[in-house]
């Protein structure tokens, strides 16, 4: 099979549980320079992005100072927190060298603020919190922001390649400001479904056909693009899919700009090691199967110099988020690789993400799914497959990049979703990964359900 991914259609009599609308045209390709431009600039029941509390400081913050001690044992996930929530837009929270110990997630909600260590190789973050003491958190270390609210719905179809949408506003609500960064998405139907061509995967939910673009403005809609209180919204992305009349439009409130550096997490799993779950692909330790680090409803923001070693679930997370850039990423092992999806990095409902020169072993996947598009990552190697992972991901592109997994891993060079998988709907369109630089090897059997 080739490494693009196609647009296949089933038998014209094939049904589903998704219900009945019109068919959407195949989405066209943008150009690759656009995929990882960088913005302009969690779900419900995560912590909300925040504004700086009164007497924020914009300076350096040392969590030392808040009580954080390095190579002690002490859980340092208190001060880390309250530093951060002193911090003001433009602020850097200082980690000094040696082992903090984490044992409850420490979650970013302002924008622009830093997160910095002295070093990948000098500060170590020891996270030794289970799913219980986790919560609802997505990751160990997380910049979490909201989907927002519902402001519009498409007041006419939108094609592929179209920079504007027509919209009439939900009651109530007034038009986004500029800049903000807006989710797009419309309920699976029949006809779409078969024309990704999707034999057994049926679902209403969750959305594939979604994506995310800051907008530049909105006006009154004139003349022949409506005279009935419609908007015109200008976006700063073409969009790479059809879009029905009556999907969705979401003013995110998504936390902007967070970058983080200098330093490594690890997840500690008491008398353990890590040659016990070495290419074992099962959930050796569910107790500690949380993520590392993520980027959830995030505007933006950079990854730079950060390990992950022996993450408890998926290393790294980019989920739900636009234009986050990630930089010498070191990533080596995760103790729960198993079934049910985790031990990944994973790119989910990610769009326009990137990593550059990152080094990727002992993990599940390099996954790409759920909706992702535009996302790229450049140079490096991965010593795992890149996965791509089903749910109508699509333009997703790797170049440049050793793509060589190691002998005992699983799965060969680049694995595909089959139309016949039950766990998602199959790739879109556009999805590749530079034949010169990895084996032309592809795996689309349906054995890994996620």
């Amino acid at each position: 099979r080739s490494l693009w991914a196609s647009f296949k259609k089933l038998p014209s009599g094939v049904s589903g549980r998704a219900g009945a609308a019109g068919p959407a045209g195949p989405a066209l390709p943008l150009d690759d320079d656009a995929a990882t431009r960088d913005s302009t600039t969690a779900a419900s029941g995560y912590a909300a992005p925040s504004a700086p509390a009164p007497g924020a400081v914009t300076d350096d913050i040392d969590v030392t100072r808040y009580g954080a001690r390095a190579d002690d044992g002490r859980d340092d996930s208190d001060a880390i927190r309250r530093a951060l929530r002193d911090a003001a837009p433009g602020a850097t929270v200082v980690l000094p060298a040696g082992t903090l110990h984490l044992d409850r997630p420490v979650l970013i909600t302002t924008s622009s603020v830093r997160l910095r260590g002295a070093g990948r190789t000098a500060t170590t973050l020891a996270l030794r919190m289970t799913r219980a003491q986790a919560g609802s958190a997505p990751a160990a270390l997380a910049v979490t922001g909201r989907k927002g609210r519902r402001v519009a719905r498409l007041a006419r179809s939108a094609a592929s390649g179209s920079s504007r949408l027509i919209v009439r506003l939900e009651p109530g609500r007034t038009a986004p400001q500029a800049g903000t960064l807006l989710w797009l998405g419309a309920a699976n139907d029949d006809a779409f479904l078969r024309q990704i061509g999707s034999e057994v995967w049926n679902e209403r939910y969750p959305y594939v056909r979604q994506m995310m673009t800051p907008m530049l403005s909105a006006r009154p809609a004139t003349g022949s693009e409506g005279a009935d209180g419609s908007l015109v919204l200008s976006l700063r992305d073409n969009l790479d899919l059809d879009l029905p009349e009556g999907a969705e439009v979401y003013a995110t409130e998504a936390v902007r700009g967070v970058e983080m550096s200098g330093f490594t997490l690890t997840h500690e799993v008491p008398g353990a090691s890590p040659a016990d779950v070495a290419f074992v692909y099962e959930n050796r330790f569910p107790d500690y199967q949380v993520s590392a680090l993520a980027y959830f409803w995030a505007d933006g923001g950079r990854l730079r110099d950060v390990g992950v070693r022996m993450a408890g679930g998926h290393a790294v997370v980019f989920e739900n988020s636009y234009g986050v850039r990630g930089e010498t990423l070191v990533v080596d092992g995760a103790w729960n690789k198993g079934d049910g999806g985790t031990g990944y990095v994973r790119f989910a409902r990610a769009f326009r993400c990137s990593l550059t020169d990152p080094d990727i072993r002992g993990i599940r996947h390099v996954a790409f799914q759920w909706s992702s598009s535009q996302n790229r990552i450049r140079g490096g190697r991965i010593e795992v497959d890149v996965n791509f992972h089903g749910g109508y991901s699509r333009y997703n592109v790797v170049s440049g990049t050793v793509v060589a997994p190691a002998p005992g891993h699983r799965w060969r060079a680049v694995t595909t979703t089959p139309r016949t998988a039950r766990w998602a709907p199959p790739d879109g369109p556009g999805n590749r990964v530079d034949p010169a630089t990895a084996p032309s090897t592809v795996d689309d059997r349906a054995a890994p359900r996620r």
